[in-house]
């Protein structure tokens, strides 16, 4: 009989779902990978269609799985990007995109949340200070501006509900994605009945939210079928992808710390108790017991895009792939001194989260001169990141 030696790591992050195959000494075997597109209907909205978390994770599953022999795979867990959600009907069909973690539409509304239920309260018991990217504010613009979504039995899903309800055809999250929503009491561990009742929700419009780490259930016999993997394989609660990158350094012990460098620039540091503060937000850790304090820039690789796609000339060089075009600018910004010869950018691309929690603030250029070509520009964006 063939040993069940290996898991199966799925991550369906901003940009990207990929599916790693581990051994049991945490030595990567085998990787899929599928990218994920990304809408911008209007300046500041940032939306996914659903489906394509999907049809993204069977394409990175299959991939990874040829690698391996499939007797050997014994389970399978989920990593996801945080506070992204979308709005399905009661069996789970979208009923319109995804909204991402990084969509401004709701930044007037958060005075009118800190009204409705006192901003020190919304701190205590969600771990979170409230700020634009969380999903309660963007379930109440749904509520303010779709109000027809909300005449219906629907459900409300982030990342890892709505693909657990594709492998295996329950509702069910884990505490690690559900407490990113900004909805869920941390203190209690379950979601907050009267925070969603003062944005106009329902608990029972949300899946059920499980610890990190337990059971879920075994995938459908045609997923396993559809994602080449072996009848019956176990899917176990998992984690923010936040989190995640924690757990992956061995992020265990009180004071340690990691950083992790994305579409976002996150640092945590390992904590076994609650605590909150105006410094950090507090997150589920991967451990039993354990909790992640976590500092957020939101214009981390999102601003090195922002500079591919918008300015650097490249993105739409046929001479150039992607990884030809960022090695040709990382070359080029070796050439420029550090200080990009008096160049200076602040890297607010999209709001700032710690310390300031300002979802207005906005991104600065400052000491252009003549001089000043795209390398110092891009070495710019480096260094404001740093």
């Amino acid at each position: 009989m063939t040993e069940q030696d290996l898991v199966i790591g799925l991550d369906s992050s901003t940009t990207a779902c990929k599916a790693v195959v581990w051994d049991l000494q945490g030595k990567a075997v085998a990787v899929g990978r599928a990218p994920l597109p990304m809408i911008m209907p209007r300046p500041g909205w940032h939306e996914q269609p659903a489906v394509a978390w999907w049809e993204a994770a069977l394409q990175a599953l299959r991939y990874a799985a040829a690698q391996v022999e499939p007797g050997r795979l014994a389970a399978i867990s989920i990593s996801a990007q945080r506070e992204t959600f979308v709005i399905t009907d009661a069996a789970g069909e979208p009923l319109g995109n995804a909204l991402l973690w990084m969509d401004e539409r709701a930044s007037d509304l958060l005075p009118e949340i800190e009204t409705r239920y006192g901003k020190e309260r919304f701190h205590q018991e969600t771990g979170k200070p409230l700020s634009t990217n969380l999903s309660v504010c963007k379930l109440l613009w749904l509520r303010q501006h779709q109000p027809e979504l909300f005449t219906q039995p629907i459900r409300i899903l982030d990342v890892h509900a709505f693909l657990t309800h594709q492998m295996t055809g329950k509702w069910v999250t884990s505490w690690g994605c559900a407490d990113p929503m900004g909805l869920f009491d941390m203190r209690q561990n379950c979601w907050n009945a009267d925070l969603i009742k003062a944005v106009g929700l329902s608990v029972n419009q949300f899946p059920e939210a499980q610890p990190v780490g337990s059971f879920i259930g075994n995938l459908l016999p045609e997923v396993c079928q559809a994602a080449s993997l072996p009848a019956g394989i176990p899917l176990y609660a998992g984690i923010g992808d936040g989190q995640a990158a924690g757990l992956g350094v061995s992020l265990n012990q009180p004071g340690e710390a990691y950083l992790n460098l994305g579409t976002a620039v996150v640092s945590g540091t390992f904590s076994d108790r609650y605590l909150v503060a105006p410094a950090f937000r507090t997150m589920y850790g991967g451990l039993p017991g354990s909790y992640v304090l976590e500092t957020v820039l939101l214009g981390g690789a999102y601003t090195i895009n922002w500079f591919m796609q918008k300015i650097s000339g490249l993105s739409e060089n046929a001479h150039f792939s992607e990884p030809a075009a960022l090695q040709l600018m990382e070359k080029e910004a070796a050439q420029i001194p550090p200080g990009a010869q008096g160049l200076t950018l602040v890297p607010y691309w999209n709001g700032a989260m710690n310390p300031y929690w300002d979802a207005s603030a906005s991104g600065i250029i400052v000491g252009w001169r003549g001089i000043h070509g795209r390398a110092h520009l891009y070495r710019a964006i480096l260094e404001g990141i740093a």
